[in-house]
């Protein structure tokens, strides 16, 4: 993403993980679907999102610090040809 992680949002991750996820299935359809399913799932959504907007990848590390976890050992990068 090219930028430090306290300025990348989950929403930022999010989109990149899923945009290529817009295949050409429709999903479900019916009354049902349509007049509940569908606007619960886009107040959800809309709620979600507020929220990840608030939380950076900086934060998420900083609560897998805090929770005891350790960063993995990088291991140097090795070119051969």
């Amino acid at each position: 993403m090219g930028r430090p992680r306290r300025d990348i949002s989950l929403v930022d991750i999010i989109n990149a993980v899923t945009q290529d996820d817009q295949g050409g299935d429709d999903g479900p359809q019916g009354p049902l679907f349509t007049k509940v399913i569908e606007p619960s799932w886009k107040l959800f959504d809309k709620e979600l999102t507020i929220q990840m907007k608030k939380t950076s990848l900086d934060d998420l590390v900083k609560k897998a610090e805090s929770s005891g976890l350790k960063r993995p050992l990088s291991e140097p990068i090795t070119f051969s040809i």
